[in-house]
């Protein structure tokens, strides 16, 4: 495939370069006599098969053609929950997962800048499948399905934010019914070999009616964990939150630790 980049010429005089046009085409005009070897360094090329050529005074030299495979680029646009252009954010990190045929999930993190209208470009070193996400505080996320990934190959991609979700419940004391104050709280996202997650950790404590709310959740699984002093820690509550589904308020029991005799 035809790139835009960068060809080089090493021989003997300093290296000579030229940048290909879209079609992929280069010239260099007077280049002293000698043999060179031209290929292409560009970032974008993981692999490239250099031409050797000696140039003669006087001589017009053939057309050469080089081959190279590139990395793929990612070309996204951003948009809010609202579905307009989130326009000149920088500071967005952009996640991705490779899946490989055997083993764990081997994940990537680069940044991204947004123009006016919430595009971004990026080069994409990883072949094979991919997913790619983003998640961005006070605005939501976003994950794709898994894409398969091609040398040289443009990768086009509209990432809408869905909302962030909340987990919210009471803490009570077993038995007597009474709220827990106090009690510490933390959603802990479930992670997999085989599956990422966009989840973050999020803590908070129980108020005085026992009564929290995690907020700012991405659609994942978490795990909830919850404690406080002089109670035993309750058993783990699986919660799995998906996209425009709201969850049930959690209720959450601790056994009173019974007084050292």
């Amino acid at each position: 495939m035809p790139d835009k980049g960068q060809t080089s010429f090493t021989g003997p005089f300093p290296e000579l370069a030229a940048t290909t046009d879209a079609a992929g085409k280069f010239r260099l005009a007077n280049v002293p006599s000698g043999s060179w070897t031209a290929y292409t360094p560009g970032p974008r090329a993981f692999t490239t098969q250099s031409a050797r050529v000696t140039v003669q005074p006087g001589e017009k030299q053939e057309s050469l053609e080089i081959t190279a495979s590139l990395w793929p680029t990612l070309r996204c646009r951003v948009l809010g929950v609202n579905g307009q252009p989130l326009a000149t954010l920088q500071g967005i990190t952009l996640e991705s997962w490779r899946r490989p045929s055997a083993g764990k999930l081997a994940k990537a993190e680069e940044p991204l800048s947004l123009d006016a209208q919430g595009n971004a470009s990026t080069t994409v070193r990883q072949l094979g499948e991919a997913l790619f996400a983003v998640f961005i505080e006070g605005e939501g996320s976003f994950a794709s399905p898994w894409i398969k990934v091609e040398d040289g190959k443009d990768i086009p991609l509209e990432m809408r934010l869905q909302p962030f979700q909340r987990v919210a419940g009471k803490v009570l004391e077993k038995g007597a019914r009474s709220p827990v104050r106090g009690a510490a709280v933390r959603a802990e996202p479930v992670a997999s070999a085989t599956d990422p997650t966009l989840g973050r950790r999020r803590e908070t404590v129980s108020d005085t009616k026992g009564e929290f709310v995690l907020p700012s959740l991405a659609p994942a699984a978490y795990d909830l964990l919850v404690a406080a002093d002089g109670f035993t820690p309750a058993q783990p509550v699986r919660v799995t939150l998906k996209p425009e589904e709201k969850p049930s308020d959690l209720l959450i029991e601790l056994t009173r630790v019974a007084p050292a005799k």
